[in-house]
């Protein structure tokens, strides 16, 4: 929102935006940098034109409304069950879909045109950009984007000699997916206009992912009947079998000093032992 010598106050439009050397000779119009994989990137920045010339002041506020930008999204999913017979169960299941937002000329033409283009940190403001979910959250878990394209999961029991004392359950777990989109940023260096930006400088948002992922889960287990209607049953988790450590989250901002460092990585191999009281 602006605010005009006038008194008339109304939202900003792209039309309002300009570079900012246009308003202020020597400023450079482009956050640069480079990417995880080395390559140079150089992107632009617009500013507020009459912010910075003392014609208009931001008031600080935000307009909220609908506008003519859209989700769509195409996906398949299959699942199956095996109830517990002949001593093994089992069950799964396999997802694969992908979302895009389809933006309208009205919502290109309200928004600062650092957001409303490729260059966006944020998803979804970009026609024809895959559709992310950020997450809610602070610390490591802020602003983590979870879209996978696919992901699957299959899981069972066996039933080792049922009949005999000695007998017990195995049972693993197996899951796998896409890695998440890490889409790398910097914050614009010459924010004339008081406008702080995070410009996203990758051209699509899932140019970069973390690692895909397959985590095994095993569990052991052995039931007592201490008498006719009560029983104990021990059991041994083990989390992440392999002990794979794949990375979940990189630092994203290019202007950062510890930019690309791991910011997460999946838990190591864990062991749980367990006793649980049946009765009836």
């Amino acid at each position: 929102m602006i605010r005009f010598p006038d008194g008339t106050v109304r939202p900003t439009v792209a039309s309002d935006f300009v570079a900012p050397s246009t308003v202020s000779p020597g400023a450079s119009d482009f956050v640069t940098g480079t990417l995880p994989d080395g390559t140079p990137f150089s992107e632009p920045f617009f500013v507020i034109g009459c912010h910075v010339t003392g014609a208009c002041a931001r008031t600080g506020g935000t307009l909220r409304e609908n506008t003519d930008r859209e989700a769509e999204f195409g996906g398949l999913s299959a699942n199956f069950i095996k109830r517990l017979s002949n001593r093994w169960m089992a069950r799964g299941y396999l997802s694969y879909g992908e979302g895009e937002w389809n933006l309208g000329s009205g919502y290109i033409a309200n928004y600062d045109p650092t957001i409303a283009t490729p260059t966006s940190l944020e998803s979804g403001q970009s026609d024809g950009e895959l559709l992310g979910v950020v997450s809610a959250g602070s610390g490591n878990k802020g602003n983590v984007i979870l879209q996978s394209t696919w992901s699957w999961n299959l899981n069972g029991m066996y039933q080792v000699a049922p009949d005999r004392p000695w007998g017990f359950n195995v049972a693993a777990n197996l899951f796998g997916r896409e890695g998440t989109p890490l889409p790398t940023f910097r914050t614009a260096t010459n924010e004339i206009d008081g406008l702080g930006r995070s410009v996203r400088v990758v051209s699509d948002l899932d140019v970069f992912r973390s690692e895909d992922i397959l985590a095994v889960d095993l569990r052991l287990e052995k039931e007592f009947a201490a008498t006719s209607n009560v029983g104990f049953t021990f059991s041994v988790d083990i989390f992440n079998l392999l002990d794979e450590a794949y990375v979940l989250q990189r630092e994203r901002n290019a202007g950062s000093g510890q930019f690309d460092w791991l910011r997460e990585t999946l838990s190591p191999r864990i062991y749980r032992l367990g006793v649980r009281l049946n009765w009836r």
